[in-house]
């Protein structure tokens, strides 16, 4: 009687390829067989050998077949399964640039991924514009602060891990801003020296706020 085993199944993390883990026969061959799954498979460095190296074309659930003959008059085989799992991916986050006092777009994290589930951990390096040092999931819209006198620039660092079955798969980093610009404030006097008629006036309008520009309008005056 001829004993098989196919090996056990595998649950893998970001490869196309796995390695196999049939039996060696005591006698006869050993083939392996593609029964199902998404895409194709190749077999190295051929499908008779126990360990061969199973590569895919595409990520999902598959079962091989391991195979024993001993010249045709004895054949067995066994099924094992082999999840390929992809690591966790995040799409790119948009950068914003906002107002001091303005409320951000909400920030929500998607993939490309469709098999399993994707989570979403994040830190932010400037937790001061108003929303946690580190949280997971989305981030919801809020109101943006600084009360500095010049931008402040948080740094926003994600991490998706996607999670299937027994599986647990991190993937690569994304990195976005949000600039908070502060609230311009005048340095300069609102009550200027009255002057006489007919004698120049002069007002020097400044901020403590880098790159601001200034504007002015006046009351009517009857007469």
């Amino acid at each position: 009687m001829l004993f098989r085993s196919a090996g056990p199944a595998q649950d893998l993390c970001s490869t196309l390829a796995a390695t196999m883990a049939g039996n060696a026969p005591a006698a006869g061959t050993g083939i392996w067989t593609f029964v199902s799954g998404p895409g194709g498979v190749g077999f190295t460095p051929t499908a008779n050998t126990p360990n061969a190296t199973a590569t895919v074309t595409v990520y999902g659930s598959y079962v091989f077949k391991w195979t024993l003959d001993n010249g045709g008059v004895c054949s067995t085989n066994q099924n094992v399964t082999i999840n390929y799992n992809p690591a966790g991916q995040v799409d790119q986050p948009g950068n914003q640039i906002l107002c001091n006092g303005v409320n951000t777009a909400a920030i929500n994290f998607t993939t490309t991924n469709v098999i399993g589930t994707t989570t979403y951990a994040w830190i932010n390096s400037v937790p001061g514009i108003g929303f946690a040092a580190s949280g997971s999931g989305n981030i919801a819209s809020f109101t943006a602060l600084n009360a500095t006198t010049a931008p402040v620039v948080a740094t926003i660092i994600v991490t998706p891990t996607l999670t299937n079955g027994p599986a647990i798969c991190v993937g690569s980093t994304k990195t976005f801003t949000i600039t908070v610009n502060p609230t311009p404030t005048l340095t300069t006097t609102l009550a200027p020296a009255d002057v006489c008629s007919n004698t120049v006036f002069s007002y020097p309008p400044a901020s403590a706020t880098a790159g601001t520009t200034f504007n002015w309008s006046r009351a009517t005056i009857a007469g």
